[in-house]
């Protein structure tokens, strides 16, 4: 597999997992709602394109991904997760008390990612961001 294609890979193997915590699950829900809705079919600085997630630190121990609302004028980060380089344990990162809060993950995931994932580089992921929504723009 290439670096372009492992990093899609993993990412993708990631979001699958914290997409399984509830309380993010009915986050995905809200914004797939709002992506429907009448009012967000109108061309303006509000519309909601869609959400994806970036990896936006590669620290020695942890990889930081972020949530993102991307907007037709702007982004805004929600919320973060570290993912152990080692293990691909996921906490959902609490920036305002710095603490994280595991994530339940699947043996399946923590196989795939302990032998494809402990070496991404930002360098590999594809231009642009997978929006769900949306493509990648």
């Amino acid at each position: 597999m290439s670096p372009q294609a492992t990093f899609v890979a993993c990412q993708n193997e990631m979001e699958k997992e914290i997409f399984t915590d509830p309380t993010i699950s009915t986050l995905r829900e809200h914004y797939d709602q709002i992506l429907q809705s009448p009012e967000n079919q109108i061309e303006d600085e509000h519309k909601f394109l869609g959400y994806y997630f970036d990896l936006i630190n590669e620290e020695a121990e942890y990889y930081t991904l972020s949530l993102v609302e991307s907007y037709l004028d702007t982004t805004v980060t929600t919320e973060w997760f570290h993912v152990d380089k080692q293990t691909g344990n996921i906490c959902r990162y609490d920036v305002a008390m710095d603490t994280c809060s595991d994530i339940e993950t699947t043996e399946a995931y923590k196989e795939f990612f302990v032998q494809n994932c402990g070496d991404l580089s930002k360098s590999d992921a594809p231009a642009g961001n997978n929006l769900h929504g949306g493509e990648y723009f």
